[in-house]
């Protein structure tokens, strides 16, 4: 029995209307197309559809989430399965753009790999002595005040005397 499909196809700018006729699964004509990539996409998504996964993953001591997705697009129905795996992923720090944080996610033969760069965050220690110790304030000459915060600083050297 043959069927018909309507879809759009997001293989080039223009977005054509592509009609499929579709006979036991199989494509048997496609037609709408203004470019060839028409008949071609029109039969990956009638027949196999697949997407590009991205998402967001929680980094243990990192101060934001790392911005991911699949290397290949993954099987519609894997997407999901995808997610999840990502979601209880823990990548360790420093992650670098394009670093696989996963191989084979959800059994599809396809990495994640990281679009942005995550760095360990600096590490401030504080002794006892440097939190007791203070600059002392530089002396200046009354009136000498350059900058805003020169004046604001005489300001409150004035109001202490």
């Amino acid at each position: 029995m043959s069927t018909e499909r309507e879809i759009i196809c997001i293989g080039c700018p223009i977005g054509c209307a592509l009609t499929v006729t579709l006979s036991d699964g199989v494509v048997t004509g496609v037609t709408g197309n203004e470019c060839g990539r028409g008949p071609a996409y029109a039969r990956q998504e009638c027949v196999r559809p697949e997407r590009m996964v991205t998402a967001l993953m929680y980094v243990p001591g990192a101060s934001r989430p790392l911005s991911v997705k699949t290397a290949h697009p993954v099987p519609k129905d894997k997407i999901n399965d995808c997610l999840e795996e990502i979601r209880r992923a823990r990548p360790v720090l420093p992650v670098s753009i394009g670093r696989v944080v996963l191989d084979n996610v959800a059994g599809t033969g396809v990495p994640v790999v990281a679009t942005c760069e995550l760095t360990a965050p600096a590490r401030v220690v504080i002794t006892p002595l440097a939190a007791a110790v203070k600059p002392k304030p530089q002396s200046k000459a009354k009136g000498a005040a350059t900058t805003m915060a020169d004046k604001q600083d005489d300001r409150r050297c004035c109001a202490d005397k």
